[in-house]
């Protein structure tokens, strides 16, 4: 009885050894075991994205050497799919980026058929098109909890995310997601080489205004580069409204009028 005993009990330490050990879990505090996919995947909700339809101004205000500039877009999405229509400057009125899952593609009025364009593209100041378009951080990212600490007074977990393969815009971003909202409150962003490109913070005080489940949207987005903090680029999401959007507005060909 007392061998059968101590068999079982040395089962029961492996198996809790092998939970412990799985990919994605990582015990925190000795108590808590957090999941970093679900971390992430609940941060990606709090974003300008919905399964059925999102529709809402985007201003982005820049900063590049002294130089300021100003541009507003309609920004539509829905599922893995994301429109960018260029309102202002007038000049630019009428430029649209599309985001089809893992490509993205430009397109302006004059031009015969939308071009293929680098995630990872400056758009403007600080912002890439994966910025503004919009990160899969679950589809092209492996994720890890690296610990947790107290950021402006808020206990966030510390995530490592490591780009799969060529589709991430950036090779390894550093994110601090907030413990009791899942939110993304700031992402350091960094080159293959280990460089450190840019950080991001966020801020949400945006709720859609028709089938929300009462999740806090973001409503600005500050995007200051790490060569030089004077140049940033600021992000402010306005009038988020809920919409059914038809599938056709998200093919290449229907952006060419």
């Amino acid at each position: 009885m007392k061998l059968e005993f101590k068999r079982n009990k040395k089962k029961m330490a492996l198996i809790f050894a092998c939970f412990c050990a799985a990919p994605g879990l990582r015990a925190q505090a000795g108590t808590v075991i957090v999941e970093p996919n679900q971390l992430i995947r609940d941060a990606m909700k709090a974003q300008v994205f919905s399964e059925t339809g999102l529709v809402c101004n985007l201003d982005m205000a820049s900063v590049e050497n002294g130089k300021e500039t100003m541009s507003r877009y309609e920004v539509q999405s829905k599922s893995d799919n994301t429109l960018v229509t260029t309102v202002e400057p007038a000049v630019k009125r009428g430029q649209v980026f599309l985001r089809l899952k893992d490509s993205v593609w430009f397109y302006k009025p004059g031009m015969k058929k939308p071009i293929g364009v680098s995630a990872s593209q400056k758009m403007e100041g600080q912002s890439s098109n994966a910025d503004v378009a919009g990160i899969d951080y679950e589809r092209d990212y492996a994720t890890s909890v690296e610990g947790e600490e107290n950021y402006n007074g808020i206990k966030v977990w510390k995530l490592k995310l490591k780009a799969k393969g060529l589709g991430g815009a950036y090779d390894v971003i550093k994110a601090l997601v907030s413990k009791d909202q899942h939110l993304l409150l700031r992402a350091d962003y960094f080159a293959v080489s280990g460089e450190l490109l840019k950080t991001a913070t966020l801020e949400y005080n945006n709720k859609a205004n028709e089938g929300s489940d009462g999740r806090p949207i973001v409503s600005s987005m500050k995007i200051v580069s790490a060569l030089n903090p004077a140049d940033f680029t600021m992000l402010t999401y306005s009038n988020l409204r809920q919409k059914q959007l038809s599938d056709e507005i998200f093919h290449r060909d229907s952006l060419v009028k």
